[in-house]
């Protein structure tokens, strides 16, 4: 997870409460006050506005907010109610390591998502890689040829086996189950083509399994996803 995500995490959650306090279903905020409003939950590192805008514009490319700018006055942010509902509910793909974060919000809140914010912009400010990335790949060769049978059967029941307990998990919302029922079928129709992309796997490893351990719960989703983490690493 990067900084500009947990940006955005940090203007959907700062608008929700504001929607829930005031009864109000839409917003208009400058960059700089989503700065100053962000700046204040921290607790060690200032953001600046570079990398506020960042997070303003992923949520402007998934539909969450606009960006109005008029010749005579700073650029206005407009975001509503409807819009946050919609890209909670959608299960498009692209924005789900947005979705991903949002889901540890809920369960953990804001203690949580200021110390992500910290130690990443500490991470940017060192030249540190900030992509929780932990499986190394050789740059000689991004893609996985034909996979084995044998090695593709054991993979493609552990995804289902993993499907089940993600919808048998009753301590989840269903907004985030479909989530990560969306991404799993999209990985597993992957594995029927004749290469498969390295990255493809990276991300299935280093970003979904890795949140499905921390969102969902029982010891059998646990065993599954760790399994297939072991057995995915040993195709690149």
């Amino acid at each position: 997870m990067d900084l500009p995500e947990y940006i955005a995490v940090a203007i959907i959650a700062h608008t929700e409460a504001e929607f829930g306090a005031t009864g109000r279903t839409t917003a208009v905020l400058t960059p700089a006050q989503i700065v100053e409003y962000i700046n204040n939950r921290t607790k060690r590192i200032n953001i600046d506005q570079d990398i506020a805008n960042d997070g303003i514009d992923l949520l402007r490319l998934a539909g969450v907010l606009e960006v109005i700018r008029t010749p005579h006055a700073q650029a206005r942010i407009w975001i509503s109610k409807a819009g946050i509902d919609s890209f909670r509910t959608n299960r498009d793909t692209d924005s789900s390591e947005i979705k991903s974060a949002l889901g540890v919000f809920n369960r953990l809140g804001w203690e949580w998502l200021t110390e992500s914010i910290d130690n990443s912009t500490l991470a940017l400010a060192n030249n540190e890689d900030d992509s929780s990335i932990s499986v190394e790949i050789p740059a000689s060769d991004r893609y996985v040829s034909t996979i084995d049978n044998s090695a593709k059967e054991p993979i493609s029941a552990d995804l289902r086996e993993l499907a089940d307990a993600i919808r048998g998990d009753n301590e989840s919302d269903e907004e985030t189950k479909q989530i990560y029922l969306s991404e799993i079928a999209a990985f597993e129709s992957t594995l029927i083509q004749p290469r498969v992309p390295i990255d493809l796997i990276e991300r299935f490893v280093n970003k979904v399994l890795k949140y499905v351990l921390i969102l969902f719960s029982g010891e059998i989703l646990h065993e599954v996803a760790k399994r297939l983490v072991e057995e995915l690493v040993k195709l690149i």
